[in-house]
């Protein structure tokens, strides 16, 4: 099974605070308060948030599955924000976790998780590809992505052979 994170790999919650993209440090701030700080005052941003490129890798997934550390009161706005993307909810798996360190266990053998976040309790990011983002640069990891194409190729070598993205 394939699972992607939302934030910071599908969804860019950093275009409509700062206002262009660009690749911003975790703790990043704007007017003294934190990118969680500026959401937590109008969640709204959530639905309204663009999407990263790698939207086009999951849309062209045949089953799409998502695993994703949200507060309880984002999943809300989290879910009219996949709608969006994603409207069939019939081919589309959403998973919610409270501790984003619940996320390792969640994947099984033979998973792969794409991600962002860089501080893993156990540091074991043997299931995951990780997507290279700033705040992600110190972490030693066996497969980091830079673009949707390698993605694509990484994802295409995982399915065996048969072709994951038909697009790029």
């Amino acid at each position: 099974m394939i699972y992607f994170d939302i934030d910071g790999v599908l969804r860019d919650l950093v275009t409509p605070i700062f206002g262009s993209k660009q690749d911003v440090l975790w703790n990043a701030k704007k007017d003294g308060k934190s990118i969680i700080e500026i959401i937590e005052s109008d969640l709204h941003i959530l639905e309204d948030a663009p999407p990263f490129d790698y939207i086009y890798i999951a849309l062209e997934c045949e089953e799409i599955c998502f695993l994703s550390h949200q507060p309880e009161h984002w999943r809300f706005h989290t879910d009219k924000w996949l709608d969006k993307y994603f409207p069939d909810r019939m081919t589309r798996n959403v998973c919610y976790v409270d501790s984003v360190n619940l996320k390792i266990g969640y994947i099984e053998d033979g998973d792969i998780l794409i991600e962002d976040y860089p501080y893993f309790n156990n540091e074991d990011y043997s299931k995951i590809i990780l997507v290279d983002r700033s705040y992600n640069k110190n972490v030693d990891v066996p497969v980091r992505v830079y673009s949707p194409k390698e993605l694509c190729k990484i994802l295409s070598d995982y399915k065996k052979g048969t072709r994951v993205c038909k697009k790029l």
